[in-house]
């Protein structure tokens, strides 16, 4: 199993982007916060099961 650990993307995923495809495919990524409303995107990212957890900029969930 593949998992993908990341954090503090703050709504900019281009880094997110070229890393999930240098490491494709991923089975789970876990991202620890700060995505400032960037959920949804990041999920559809990574098109794997997801499991993000609040920050402490993320007020928006």
């Amino acid at each position: 199993m593949k998992i993908l650990i990341v954090s503090d993307t703050h709504k900019s995923h281009r880094n997110l982007e070229r890393i999930l495809k240098e490491v494709h495919p991923v089975d789970l990524l876990i991202h620890l916060g700060d995505t400032e409303g960037g959920e949804d995107d990041i999920a559809a990212l990574a098109d794997c099961p997801s499991h993000i957890v609040r920050g402490n900029n993320d007020f928006f969930f």
